[in-house]
């Protein structure tokens, strides 16, 4: 029997920004190749996608064709290998978490090895932007958010001590992140379990979970927005199910001042608004720290070339100005 290769590589600082050593969430230590090899099946090539090691044993176990024994955390990685698109889950993708936490559980030791939240402590990367967070609600660690596509070496912190000055489109885009980390641990801890595991929380938190949500360093906003001017969907792939091809994004909108904002309605607009629809047809509201997400999906029963498409989408906000994207595509984002 051929097995999977796998090589994973690791990152280490060597003296940018100022730092050393790993257990840093900057691109030198935190971006590094996973390389995976199985000659005739797997395809020669680079995927440029962020991925997680923790989808490493999934991967290797699908291409055995013993998925059925996955137990692990991660996804298999095989709907990129093999450009097959991206899995069809009622949840965001497209996203990676890393996590440091130096903390002894109390039932291994009796003191503290290190104190949480005196640095970021998670790290989330979407589609070009990267959120750091330490774990506790107020820590004094400046928050830090960069724009990978326009900053590469991660010089220009988007947040941090310019949070009370961020434009709306900042602030709309960092609790999109924190939304997706809510999500993620959401996800792996089970809807039932809202913190981590006790053990770890050296009565200093109230929980990862809690204090990710409480965390708002920047700006209170009476609707924030997780897109631009323009939301962008990846390239469509064929539903047999359906005999259609589709593509689902997701739009999160959310409020964090004190009050209520009422969301009438979302409205498709252009010559192609039909070939879109979402399940949110009914109005709703936000309240102060309240967040919604919607599934927004492309659907045509013809392989057409998607750059030609126009079609934009409305939110119509009652009491504020109403938000207006354009709705494009791009092969670049998610394979």
């Amino acid at each position: 029997m051929t097995i999977p290769f796998l090589l994973p590589l690791t990152g280490e600082m060597m003296g940018a920004h100022g730092l050393m050593s790993k257990y840093r969430f900057y691109d030198e230590a935190g971006r590094v190749p996973l390389s995976f090899s199985l000659p005739g099946v797997i395809p020669v090539g680079v995927v440029r996608e962020v991925v997680s090691h923790l989808d490493s044993v999934a991967t290797i176990l699908d291409y055995l064709n013993a998925g059925q024994y996955d137990v692990s955390d991660g996804k298999s990685l095989r709907r990129y290998l093999d450009y097959q698109g991206i899995n069809e889950e009622n949840r965001e993708e497209c996203f990676v978490v890393s996590e440091i936490d130096k903390r002894y559980p109390i039932k291994w030791r009796t003191f503290r090895r290190k104190t949480v939240g005196n640095q970021p402590e998670f790290m989330l990367v979407h589609r070009g932007f990267k959120l750091m967070l330490p774990k506790v609600a107020n820590s004094s660690t400046l928050d830090m958010m960069f724009d990978l596509r326009d900053d590469p070496h991660e010089m220009n912190n988007l947040i941090g001590n310019r949070g009370h000055i961020a434009s709306d489109a900042v602030i709309g885009r960092a609790e999109h992140l924190k939304s997706l980390l809510l999500e993620y641990m959401r996800y792996h801890n089970g809807e039932d379990k809202i913190y981590s595991d006790p053990s770890y929380y050296q009565y200093q938190t109230a929980g990862d979970i809690r204090e990710i949500n409480r965390r708002c360093k920047w700006r209170k906003v009476p609707l924030w927005v997780s897109e631009s001017e323009t939301m962008t969907f990846g390239r469509p792939f064929y539903d047999p199910s359906s005999g259609r091809y589709r593509r689902s994004e997701y739009l999160y909108v959310g409020r964090t001042a004190p009050g209520v904002v009422d969301i009438e309605r979302i409205l498709f607009t252009g010559p192609d608004k039909d070939l879109f629809k979402t399940e949110v047809t009914w109005s709703f509201r936000l309240t102060e720290w309240n967040r919604r997400r919607i599934r927004i999906v492309y659907e045509n029963p013809l392989n057409i070339d998607t750059s030609s498409i126009d079609a934009g989408l409305v939110i119509d906000v009652l009491g504020l100005s109403n938000v207006t994207l354009r709705l494009q595509f791009s092969d670049d984002i998610c394979p």
